[in-house]
């Protein structure tokens, strides 16, 4: 079930017609049931609309997503975690009518407690109150920014939506393309910004509240993390990974429904795995069921070649009777394809195979789908000191370890280009450390991630900018959060799943499991030789150890690298006939981008390495396939379209 919001603040947006279609343009699957909720104020001057779209295969009631008390309305897109403890606070009154839903409990709790009581909030949410005795509205987005909210500024008021289609889809805004926004999106699949492809509209930041009263619009940032007090003597291992077991547990039980099956994202993985196997042994309801995808290779793959990542994740799966899985398969899609998920072109993206998951989990009548997303920055090795810190107190030995270790796990590249990492930290001053990344980006001994379509000038988005390695390990794992919560993945994954009506849910952005791993001492993830330790051993006795102590991970559809080996003159024809529009050389570099497609190996190379990886058991993308210079084929005629309509 998805409750998706919108409204606005001033007289110039118009009446409650167009509040309705404002309200129907967030649908965008007509087919799927929806419920809507509307309040007006102030002769339309304050207007809040909230529409619950179900799931294909759902049959419970929907709760409310309009509550009232006192002179406070609200309308929320919202599973406050904390909603039991936070009525207990309230007074007997504010008490019955926050029973009513998420929505009545953020009302009763702004109406007794004012910001501070929303500040008590914990979960995620996205939702908007209007206080008719101050004449306020106030719209508040979750901490890590898991519930989308985009907004509209005018000279006397704002709009705001849960979708950004719904400001082109209503007419509110006019559709015209930002381009910086547009091409910043096709560089990095991100807009860290809050920028989206829509002139004027953007996407509301993490933790961040949005406060309309007296004509004036004013934003601040209501929570942050920050790094944990000194400990003393560090905790025992096992007993601090126990602790680590604990909250994890908590943060997939908060996110389960206490009725109705449920859906999640499975693979090999350590973090879809953790989620999926957890959430199977914690489902609340005696009826209830787990249904888990994962992504398997097409059906007439090779399984002497490939190592198809769905068995392991079966191997999770057979270990509760309360738990399938159900095959996403690759089919046919070429991996560099840009697709338009959304039909104004608001969420331009890549395809992915979300989308069939959604649309699996939809039939089955699940509201939640579990993903273990964030995981990689939550309970990862990466809050150990950096290579040079280690440098720096003269822990020779360690450091030497660890770069046997990544030479033997990931080969001599990733070795060196670790190496060059320290030397950089050391040598190169701060304030070059960022013209150096913009050097950086898809070339040689620098190679970025940074970067999903190389050959595309920097001049057209943003500055990589430098990781600060300085610090402590805290404080780096802060700055990483930031970074993800700040990505616009959460918001992509909400676009492609209310076409389905269901929501994505992602334990691993707990805040009490974020703020429990900040206490992890360093020492506890310098394993050089297994990477993310702590978790591992948390894990134990939840993951098959075939799943649990598989050091290195596996590509989930790795088929694709042949198929692009196998069209790689097809690239190049295709670039040849891009190269000839004289308003594309403004954008990328087709010398550049040419040499880094001639040099993608050949498919009988291709074949070669993926048998000598089946040998060995493992299953990694080859270090000869620099970057995904293929993407950017499909991202040039992506533009070109736009120039078109330009």
């Amino acid at each position: 079930m998805v409750a998706l919001i919108c409204g606005w603040v001033g007289a110039g947006f118009g009446g409650e017609d167009e509040l309705a279609r404002f309200a129907n343009a967030l649908v965008a699957n007509p087919a799927l049931e929806t419920d809507f909720v509307f309040h007006t104020a102030g002769q339309g001057a304050v207007s809040l609309a909230a529409v619950h779209v179900a799931p294909r295969g759902f049959t419970g009631a929907p709760p409310e997503i309009r509550g009232c008390h006192g002179a406070v309305t609200a309308v929320a897109d919202a599973r406050i975690h904390n909603a039991h403890a936070l009525r207990a606070e309230l007074s007997p009154a504010a008490r019955d009518s926050a029973a009513r839903g998420d929505a009545a409990l953020i009302a009763a709790l702004y109406s007794e407690a004012g910001e501070a009581g929303l500040d008590r909030l914990r979960g995620e949410f996205a939702f908007a109150l209007h206080d008719a005795a101050s004449n306020r509205l106030i719209c508040r987005r979750d901490q890590m920014g898991v519930r989308p909210l985009y907004s509209y500024e005018t000279a006397d008021g704002f709009a705001f939506a849960s979708l950004a289609r719904a400001f082109t889809g209503s007419g509110i805004v006019a559709g015209r393309r930002d381009w910086a926004g547009s091409m910043q999106f096709l560089a990095r699949n991100t807009n860290p910004d809050g920028r989206t492809m829509i002139e004027g509209v953007s996407r509301m930041p993490p933790a961040s509240q949005f406060t309309f009263a007296s004509g004036q619009l004013k934003k601040r940032r209501y929570w942050a993390l920050r790094e944990p007090a000194p400990a003393g003597h560090p905790p025992d291992f096992e007993a601090w990974c126990d602790g680590l077991k604990e909250r994890f547990g908590e943060a997939v039980a908060r996110r389960l429904p206490r009725s109705g099956p449920v859906a999640s994202e499975i693979s090999a993985g350590l973090d879809a795995g953790g989620v999926s196997a957890t959430a199977a042994r914690l489902l609340p309801g005696e009826d209830q069921h787990l249904h888990a995808h994962v992504y398997a290779m097409a059906q007439d793959s090779d399984p002497e070649l490939f190592i198809d990542e769905s068995e392991l994740a079966g191997e999770i799966a057979r270990q509760s009777n309360r738990m399938s899985v159900t095959k996403i398969r690759h089919q046919g899609r070429d991996p560099g394809e840009v697709g338009q998920i959304e039909p104004d072109r608001t969420e331009g993206r890549y395809v992915h195979l979300e989308d069939d998951v959604c649309a699996s989990a939809s039939a089955t009548g699940a509201e939640v789908v579990l993903c273990g997303w964030g995981g990689d920055e939550c309970v990862t090795n990466k809050l150990r000191d950096t290579p040079a810190q280690m440098l720096k107190r003269g822990e020779i030995s360690q450091l030497a370890e660890d770069l046997r270790a990544t030479y033997s796990r990931e080969g001599l590249g990733s070795a060196a280009r670790r190496t060059a990492s320290i030397a950089t930290e050391l040598a190169v001053p701060a304030a070059w450390r960022n013209r150096l990344a913009d050097w950086r980006i898809g070339r040689g001994f620098f190679r970025s991630q940074a970067i999903t379509m190389p050959g595309l000038k920097a001049k057209h988005f943003e500055r990589v900018r430098w990781r600060d390695l300085s610090g402590s390990a805290a404080a780096r794992m802060i700055a990483g959060l930031e970074r993800i919560a700040t990505s616009g993945r959460t918001d992509s994954l909400a676009a492609t799943s209310a076409r389905h009506g269901v929501q994505y849910s992602f334990p691993m952005l707990d805040i009490d499991l974020i703020e429990y791993m900040l206490t992890c001492p360093p020492g506890y993830l310098a394993d050089a030789e297994l990477k993310r330790k702590p978790f591992r051993q948390a894990m134990k006795g939840v993951l098959p150890d075939s799943v649990r102590l598989r050091g290195r991970k596996m590509m989930p559809i790795p088929e694709i690298i042949p198929d692009v080996a196998r069209n790689k003159q097809q690239y190049l024809q295709r670039l040849h006939a891009l190269e000839r529009d004289p308003r594309l050389h403004e954008y990328v570099d087709f010398t550049r981008l040419r040499k880094m497609i001639e040099n993608l190996p050949d498919y009988d190379e291709t074949i070669a390495y993926f048998r000598e990886q089946r040998a060995r058991g493992v299953q990694a993308r080859p270090d000869t396939l620099d970057g995904v210079p293929f993407r950017t084929i499909h991202a040039l005629e992506q533009v070109q379209a736009w120039l078109a309509e330009k």
